[in-house]
């Protein structure tokens, strides 16, 4: 993940949530209720900062950006009212905004030094970094869900602020896609090599104006057929089957099944295009096994140490060598190790120093073996380098 300093227009944040722009509350009586006013109308509703579902005008009005408080605290302080947002239930098809609004009641200047979210999905922007004593501002954020089920999402601001080094804002929701595809993942397990295998996963909905336009597999060693359903009442559009051809070389084989549809928008008028995924993954074996079948370095610290092995048996017993260089290396200061552990088994670990890095660790090892049938592997090296906060 980078982090983008907050001068900038555009702020990447990890997966934040943001506001569909909800109804704006009324305007507030002033005075005693009328006589017309029930009892349960005259209660005073609770605050904005002890409530979810807070507009965005709720949200401005509570976090004053201009006109100094009555009374300074010492030194710069982040204030505001509303630090999270639910969206409720909210369709994947659509980009969700919300803002929210700050304030320093510091008496002195408030520094904003980064602003980090949790998904790429989202976004924000944010005008200026040193914010004087009574001066605020707001926070727009965008964010593009996808997936299903329940989802959050955060935006972190780093400052200068007394006690509060992080001041953290929330973003959720309950994802519901447009085309629904059950699995989400498809895992072939083990495979035998030059052997097939299929599986299959089904398609759906709740609007009956979505219409599957086209369905593909991302890889050649996968082939993918759309059989549509013969009755939609109860949302069903069909079935996908997909089958792992034997061409699928030794290793780990990844893919996907990309879906085209189109549905009609009811409030805009007008027919919109989308597109739905299903992972595919499986691990096809010849005489050598890999343990792992990646390279599964994980999260690491900035400055940190980047590690991982796989180890390379012939499950005959019979002797083997081989050969490793990267095609792809991100970040650049990675090295591989080869290690003969025994005649029939060799471990090969990829290393080296994050550094000032920061980001997801992109590489890719080829291995070349004098083993028939299984000569090459290109393998993944994944990761992450950044904060653990």
């Amino acid at each position: 993940m980078k982090f983008l300093h907050p001068t900038s227009l555009l702020l990447a944040l990890t997966t934040l949530s943001a506001c569909d722009g909800g109804a704006s509350t009324g305007p507030a009586a002033a005075g005693a209720p009328s006589a017309e006013t029930t009892e349960a109308e005259a209660e005073p509703s609770p605050p904005p900062s002890m409530r979810a579902d807070v507009t965005r005008e709720e949200a401005i009005a509570a976090a004053p950006v201009s006109g100094p408080p009555v009374q300074r605290e010492e030194g710069p302080r982040l204030t505001t009212q509303v630090l999270a947002h639910d969206f409720g239930l909210v369709p994947d098809s659509k980009e969700l905004s919300f803002t929210f609004a700050f304030v320093n009641t510091g008496d002195e200047d408030l520094v904003i030094d980064r602003v980090k979210t949790s998904c790429s999905c989202t976004a924000a922007e944010l005008s200026k970094e040193v914010y004087a004593p009574g001066e605020g501002d707001e926070i727009p954020v965008t964010w593009k869900p996808k997936g299903r089920a329940r989802q959050v999402q955060t935006v972190d601001i780093f400052s200068n602020a007394v006690g509060a080094a992080r001041t953290r804002f929330m973003l959720s929701a309950e994802v519901d896609p447009k085309l629904r595809v059950d699995p989400i993942t498809l895992d072939f397990k083990t495979v035998g090599l030059g052997e097939t295998a299929e599986l299959g996963f089904t398609v759906s909905s709740g609007d009956p104006s979505v219409e599957v336009t086209k369905v593909e597999a991302s890889s050649p060693y996968y082939e993918a057929f759309f059989r549509p359903a013969t009755d939609r009442s109860e949302g069903m559009l069909g079935r996908v089957d997909v089958r792992l051809l034997g061409t699928a070389p030794a290793g780990s084989v990844m893919g996907a099944v990309g879906l085209d549809f189109r549905y009609f928008d009811e409030a805009e008028q007008r027919p919109v295009f989308s597109r739905q995924s299903v992972t595919l993954r499986a691990k096809v074996f010849g005489n050598l096994k890999l343990d792992p079948t990646s390279f599964l370095v994980g999260q690491v610290d900035p400055g940190g140490q980047i590690e991982s092995t796989i180890r390379f048996t012939h499950t005959k017993g019979q002797p083997f060598q081989l050969t490793a260089e990267f095609t792809r290396m991100i970040p650049d200061t990675l090295e591989v190790v080869t290690e003969q552990v025994s005649a029939d088994t060799v471990d090969v670990t990829v290393r080296g120093e994050a550094g000032d890095y920061l980001g997801r660790i992109n590489a890719i090892l080829k291995v070349r073996t004098n083993v028939p049938g299984e000569e090459e592997y290109d393998l993944a090296v994944m990761g992450i380098v950044r904060d653990a906060d």
